[in-house]
C-alpha cells in the first residue's frame, strides 16, 4: 500500500506509471479508507492490499476473477 495515504485519504499514482507521465491523485471516500484500513490489518503487514500465498506478491488476476465469479453465481 505504498501508493495509498490513508491519513490524507488519497491514492497517489506515480508519474512513471501514468501515460502522460504526471502524478495522479485519487481522493478516497471515508468508506474506502475504512475498508482499506481493515484489509491492511488482515494482510499481516504485506505491501499488497490482497496478498497471495507469498505475502509480498498480490493475488493473481485469475484468483480475483474466480472469486468474483463465485460471488456472482452464488445462490441467495
Amino acid at each position: 500500500m505504498e501508493e495509498v495515504d490513508l491519513d490524507s485519504a488519497a491514492w497517489i499514482v506515480p508519474a512513471e506509471r501514468m501515460k502522460m507521465k504526471t502524478e495522479h491523485v485519487v481522493s478516497l471516500s471515508r468508506q474506502s479508507v475504512e475498508v482499506l484500513r481493515e484489509l491492511h490489518v488482515s494482510a499481516n503487514g504485506s505491501r499488497c492490499v490482497f496478498p497471495g500465498r507469498n505475502r509480498d506478491k498480490p493475488l493473481s488476476n485469475n484468483t480475483m476473477l474466480f472469486a468474483l465469479y463465485l460471488l456472482a453465481t452464488r445462490e441467495t
